[in-house]
């Protein structure tokens, strides 16, 4: 995994994260007294995740989307996914770092009925045809959530430039069979 990749998975991470700032770090070394001491020690817990999200082994898609927070030795994962097996994958596979204690399971596992894989592959189709940058050699920067209630979510980041493509691509998205809202969680880049 290259280094690019995994700051941009991090990057992605944090930026979408439903708990606002993403990583939430407590100080829980009080023996540590240097900041820059303090922020070594929890870059090196966030690269250990990240190093982790991105080694899985377990195929992921552009409907997979895991998130995670920092809180002294627990790890909180959070987001989306379509694959149980990488659900349980990551939350085993980050239990098994020597700093953690604890890992808090809180990725929704979605529906995979027809109806909902004929809207997910409409949306990714939209997607693809307005902003193709945005999914890059078997990568994706925007990830799909789509769930029973016709609900979507879009997470990720984009280029500056392709905003007003994504945006028209929001529009189009929400006059799809089934969908019934659209959250835009798209950040994009500076």
């Amino acid at each position: 995994m290259t280094r690019r990749k995994m700051t941009n998975l991090a990057l992605a991470a944090l930026v979408a994260s439903p708990l606002g700032t993403a990583v939430l770090y407590a100080q829980e070394h009080e023996k540590i007294n240097s900041p820059s001491a303090i922020h070594e020690h929890r870059d090196g817990h966030v690269d250990d995740v990240v190093k982790v999200l991105t080694t899985l082994g377990t195929p992921e898609t552009v409907y997979d989307y895991i998130t995670f927070g920092i809180s002294g030795p627990v790890v909180v994962l959070q987001g989306f996914t379509i694959n149980g097996a990488l659900r349980d994958n990551a939350k085993a596979q980050i239990q098994k770092l020597d700093w953690v204690s604890h890992v808090v399971q809180e990725v929704e596992l979605l529906d995979v009925g027809p109806e909902l894989k004929r809207m997910r592959r409409q949306v990714l189709a939209t997607l693809k045809k307005q902003v193709p940058q945005a999914f890059p050699q078997n990568h994706a920067n925007i990830r799909i959530k789509a769930t029973v209630k016709g609900d979507v979510t879009l997470v990720g980041v984009i280029d500056a430039p392709d905003e007003k493509r994504f945006l028209a691509a929001v529009e189009q998205i929400k006059h799809i069979t089934f969908v019934a809202t659209v959250t835009n969680n798209v950040t994009k880049k500076s």
